[in-house]
């Protein structure tokens, strides 16, 4: 696989039909978010795994985030979008 085909196959979705099918939680990943109380963790969190599921992998540092991906995953979790600046301040949070 070249570099090109690698990006092209990790890239995060951008369109809104893409992200609904990608990236639309379940009831029961919605009950595991409801347990963090900052909504800036429960978004985090929930861009974290649904990167993990698509398109497999984990957000990169400063990586842009597709404004449709963003706001349907902060829609579902009850946080506003612009709350992903708060999260992660402290490096280990990411990955905790």
């Amino acid at each position: 696989m070249t570099k090109t085909q690698r990006e092209t196959l990790l890239e995060l979705p951008d369109t809104e039909d893409e992200v609904v099918r990608h990236h639309s939680l379940t009831a029961d990943d919605l009950a595991a978010f409801a347990q963090s109380r900052m909504p800036e963790t429960r978004l985090g969190y929930a861009l974290q795994l649904c990167c993990l599921r698509y398109p497999g992998r984990y957000l990169r540092r400063g990586e842009f985030l597709p404004g449709a991906m963003l706001d349907h995953i902060a829609e579902q979790v009850g946080a506003d979008a612009e709350a992903i600046s708060l999260f992660a301040r402290r490096g280990a949070t990411r990955y905790e």
